[in-house]
């Protein structure tokens, strides 16, 4: 009987020094969300210049057959918000992955996006067209 109290004592201690599981995916990195700021900035400075464009008289060139060739701000923001609110869900699960491809391919998404919008944004505050 003290061979057996002893076993189970023993076996109690070893059991009580497991580690617990490790999450299944990581936090989201507060960085993220400076990134996702920067990114709906980049959009919204896209689509205020886009929109003042439009308004005087410029034609939509970059994506017409998404915005259309006359965007207003309603569908400049719908449309973005369609695309881009995917891309940011999508970098946010890739960013939470435990394989370091998938956290990388997150950040590109939405370093590109970001990237894409202020290129259109500058292009179309350093663009001018005449009213036709």
């Amino acid at each position: 009987m003290r061979t057996f109290m002893i076993l189970v004592l023993l076996s109690s201690l070893a059991a009580a020094q497991e580690l617990p599981e490790a999450p299944s995916q990581r936090a989201t990195p507060k960085s993220f969300w400076v990134a996702a700021g920067a990114y709906t900035a980049s959009i919204i400075y896209d689509g205020e210049t886009t929109v003042r464009g439009v308004e005087s008289g410029c034609v939509e060139n970059w994506n017409p057959t998404l915005y259309g060739e006359r965007p207003g701000r309603a569908r400049f923001y719908l449309v973005s918000a369609g695309l881009d609110g995917a891309t940011m869900f999508a970098s946010r699960r890739l960013v939470r992955s435990n394989n370091r491809f998938l956290r990388y391919t997150g950040w590109g998404l939405m370093s590109w996006g970001t990237e894409q919008h202020l290129h259109g944004a500058i292009h179309n505050t350093g663009f001018s067209c005449s009213a036709r």
